[in-house]
């Protein structure tokens, strides 16, 4: 029977140099005296029990943090950089609230084989399944932003063996067992400075159904826009290098005619930028 497991090794910085490296993976050094074993790797979870036996993918997002799309759900690993310091370093199930009234939760995903996870630009996860299409999930894992399958989108089958990103458009490649097939996801990688801003469509005429794309942004760019009265009609925070306006005011009501102030500020405040967009009606 083969086992399922995961596998870490260290080259210490000298790939050519063999003798200071390090792993550890399914066996123990009673199984595997080699000096570079340091000891067996489980999905341990805060009590030190195994959780689930392996993996059948790993990312690594933003925050360098590791997600494990295994067999029953997602495990999230939150200091990599404690697996060859502690014995048994913790891997994480995270809970989603049901907001029924209840107060339960469910650990995320759970019942679910995960065979595929990328993260977008804003830091949000893509999770393929066997049988349960794809699913989009925020930052954090605690929400479902988008659930994908073969009865309300076109992707060929419920099963995905792969999802790979471009970077600098969004665009989502999903590798399923009837195909290949790509979406248009909403994120693009942030930029480091705001130099290559610009809104489309601009001018907003009045057939556009669509939102108003803010792009070339930091990533989690503050953006506020107001009339040229300074009046605030609207704010949000960028998905990756991009942003989103519906054309609305903060009362849901469509802006008039007239040019709109975009104002940009990276989350620590250290760069600012204006851009305009003329609506028509």
């Amino acid at each position: 029977m083969v086992k399922k497991a995961i596998f870490v090794f260290d080259d210490n910085g000298t790939i050519d140099n063999p003798s200071d490296d390090r792993y550890r993976g399914i066996l123990s050094r009673e199984q595997d005296p080699d000096p570079r074993n340091e000891g067996p790797l489980k999905l341990w979870d805060e009590n030190g029990e195994e959780i689930i036996e392996g993996a059948f993918c790993i990312e690594k997002d933003k925050n360098g943090y590791l997600w494990f799309g295994t067999e029953n759900g997602v495990i999230v690993q939150y200091n990599p950089g404690q697996i060859f310091e502690t014995e048994r370093p913790v891997f994480s199930r995270i809970k989603v609230p049901r907001n029924d009234g209840s107060g339960l939760a469910d650990y995320l995903l759970e019942g679910i084989r995960i065979t595929a996870i990328a993260v977008d630009g804003a830091n949000r996860k893509y999770f393929g399944t066997e049988g349960n299409g794809i699913y989009l999930i925020s930052e954090d894992g605690t929400q479902t932003i988008e659930h994908f399958n073969t009865g309300n989108s076109p992707i060929p089958s419920n099963n995905l063996f792969n999802i790979d990103i471009d970077e600098s458009n969004g665009e989502v490649f999903f590798a399923t067992d009837k195909g290949l097939i790509s979406y248009r996801g909403a994120a693009v990688e942030g930029e480091k400075t705001f130099s290559n801003v610009y809104v489309y469509p601009n001018p907003v005429r009045p057939e556009h159904e669509g939102p108003i794309t803010i792009t070339g942004l930091i990533d989690r760019t503050n953006v506020k826009i107001t009339d040229t009265s300074g009046n605030l009609v609207y704010e949000t925070i960028s998905l990756g290098g991009n942003a989103f306006w519906n054309g609305k005011n903060l009362y849901g009501e469509k802006v008039k005619s007239g040019i709109y102030i975009i104002f940009l500020a990276s989350p620590d405040g250290s760069q600012n930028e204006s851009a305009k967009v003329a609506i028509i009606r």
